[in-house]
């Protein structure tokens, strides 16, 4: 499989979460994606002077459909479901869940100088961040290093019906 080939197997397939992706068709396409990005992130640095901006932001939107669809079908290729996506929702739950039980600990946090910080409030703010943030950047890593093993996983293949032989 080709460049091109994937790219427009991936765009005539935007919607398409039946089948499987290869290996080849999963890491052409997002190279695809990753050089759109660049491209998308130079342009609005010319108009704007900033990376994300709105030429970047409508690639985004644009190209995230067929990147889901594209993961689902690969994710299916290498034998596992399409329900193993719900994994990128458990950083997120930790994140909230360390939100909310450690409220009493961010609240006091907005009241500190920058300007006056010393060692003892600088090593409270740390403390806390690590507390609230540590556990859902460390579950985003191991989920993302996850995905990436699935995508580099060779393709299952189906597995054969087994016909009984008869002898008479």
């Amino acid at each position: 499989m080709q460049f091109f080939d994937a790219v427009k197997i991936a765009f005539k397939k935007y919607a398409d979460f039946r089948g499987v992706a290869t290996r080849p068709e999963y890491w052409w396409f997002t190279l695809f994606v990753f050089l759109v990005s660049l491209i998308g992130g130079a342009i609005d640095i010319a108009i704007r002077q900033e990376s994300n901006g709105p030429v970047q932001m409508l690639l985004s939107v644009a190209l995230f459909l067929p990147q889901i669809t594209m993961t689902v079908r690969r994710n299916r290729d290498a034998g596992f479901s399409a329900f193993w996506l719900f994994l990128w929702l458990l950083p997120t739950a930790l994140l909230v869940y360390g939100i909310a039980s450690n409220v009493d600990n961010l609240v006091p946090l907005a009241s500190i100088d920058p300007n006056t910080l010393d060692e003892a409030a600088a090593m409270q703010i740390a403390s806390v961040l690590l507390t609230v943030f540590g556990p859902a950047v460390l579950t985003f890593i191991a989920v993302g290093i996850f995905f990436f093993v699935v995508s580099l996983l060779p393709s299952k293949k189906p597995k054969q019906p087994v016909v009984a032989s008869i002898d008479y």
